[in-house]
């Protein structure tokens, strides 16, 4: 079966499963059927079917949905990916829970509108019993009451009707994380803390919203609106030379469209990451952090401002520079780590000695929560090269990240003065000269 054929036979059988015609019973007799010869008399839990000849999993993946109509679309749509994940299907949170006991699995994709427990209890227990466990939630468009119950709980959302290749692109991502080479004590962390971040509630929900085909403005500005003190950051950043707008905007939804929302919701990531210090020890500066990152990103998007960027890119530098730290969000839930040793990384990136005592370098640590969030692999593959030397001789996304990093963070420059066009142009071309010159010299000493 082609995956087109497995991705219309999913959406034929959720087309169908309000009315439950006679050809849905048949397909759900032979779901039943396959799951009698694969379940060794565990009718309840539902586990897909794989051929005997099949080499070891590498991923295990549990769904879970109380429409059996939607598992058995399900169980016929993976298909093509049975030789690389151990399928597990569960028609209710308890029997999902009851599973978790005794398999590791790598992720659950559950839907939002659970019967008996819920999904919000569900991904509660999960993040107790198995918090390595990524977790993603399916929803339906308009569905809001069920996602607020879930968020904070879970790592990303896709929405009904399911697209299967979307789902796989997901699942794919979050299993080529698992391969970076981490060591203990972050691996350990990773794998055993109770509260490993998730994204900040408002941003799921901004990306939640705009996962839908009828996300307005309006709607957007709405949320917004209810956090005064981020009001006032994204009407700030909208009045600035950033934009070059020559009236005074005092309106959320024109900033927005001023803006754009990707980058208002990446700014919203920015103001929220950084507020919750709960379960991070005390050598963590997190108003230190908040600043680099803020100057990181502003000068990253500056840059690619400079280099007349698509206005993709240069959103996109905005967030990476905003999350190119937050592994470090991560190591600081580290225990009994020495403030005297830890204090230093505050004050500056030193990769050989992070790695030594954590296991992995902030960036290496940061790229595998970002690709637990669903982060792009643009700026995964840019964070992840600013541990290397070779981020002197890059283009796009990781000089702009690395740049900044020494121009702003480390220099002092003010982001507005990277824009060309502005008094400081000269001085801000000899910082970038240096920097490529810099760069030379380590492509001729590794040549």
């Amino acid at each position: 079966m082609t995956r087109l054929t497995c991705l219309r036979t999913a959406r034929a059988a959720g087309q169908y499963a309000a009315s439950r015609p006679e050809r849905v019973d048949a397909h759900i007799a032979e779901r039943d059927h396959m799951i009698e010869s694969t379940t060794q008399g565990r009718p309840d839990a539902l586990v897909g079917s794989r051929p005997a000849s099949s080499p070891t999993k590498h991923t295990t993946v549990v769904f879970v949905d109380d429409e059996r109509v939607v598992l058995q679309a399900i169980a016929h749509a993976t298909r093509p990916w049975h030789d690389v994940w151990d399928i597990h299907f569960v028609e209710s949170g308890g029997d999902a829970i009851e599973l978790f006991d005794r398999l590791h699995v790598d992720v659950l994709v559950t839907d939002s509108d659970l019967v008996g427990v819920s999904a919000g209890e569900l991904l509660a227990e999960v993040r107790r019993r198995s918090p390595q466990t990524a977790r993603v939630v399916t929803s339906r468009p308009g569905d809001r009451e069920s996602v607020l119950q879930v968020i904070g709980a879970a790592h990303q959302y896709l929405a009904k009707p399911v697209d299967v290749e979307a789902m796989a692109d997901v699942i794919e991502h979050i299993r080529s994380a698992t391969g970076q080479e981490l060591r203990d004590p972050v691996r350990t962390l990773i794998g055993q803390v109770d509260r490993l971040p998730s994204p900040p509630a408002l941003f799921q929900r901004l990306t939640a919203m705009m996962a839908t085909d009828d996300w307005t403005i309006d709607g957007i500005a709405i949320e917004i609106a209810q956090d005064v003190a981020l009001t006032g950051e994204i009407l700030k950043l909208a009045n600035s030379s950033f934009f070059g707008t020559t009236e005074r905007v005092t309106s959320i939804s024109r900033a927005i469209s001023l803006v754009g929302a990707d980058l208002i919701r990446f700014v919203v990531l920015g103001k929220k990451l950084f507020q919750s210090g709960n379960s991070v020890e005390t050598w963590l500066n997190l108003e230190g952090l908040e600043r680099r990152s803020n100057n990181r990103a502003h000068g990253a998007r500056a840059l690619a401002v400079r280099d007349k960027a698509p206005s993709e890119l240069c959103a996109a530098s905005y967030l990476a520079g905003m999350v190119a730290e937050i592994g470090l969000l991560v190591m600081a839930r580290v225990p009994d780590i020495s403030a005297s040793i830890a204090q230093p990384l505050n004050g500056g990136i030193y990769p050989g000695a992070e790695r030594a005592i954590f296991g992995g370098d902030r960036f290496e640590v940061g790229c595998r929560l970002l690709q637990l969030w669903g982060f792009g692999n643009d700026v995964v593959d840019a964070i992840a090269r600013l541990g290397s030397d070779d981020v002197r001789l890059a283009d796009g996304l990781p000089w702009y990240l690395f740049a900044a990093g020494r121009l702003v963070v480390d220099q002092g420059f003010d982001p507005r003065d990277l824009v060309a066009g502005v008094e400081a142009g000269p001085a801000v071309d000899e910082a970038l000269d240096l920097l490529r010159g810099d760069a030379e010299g380590v492509a001729v000493s590794a040549a």
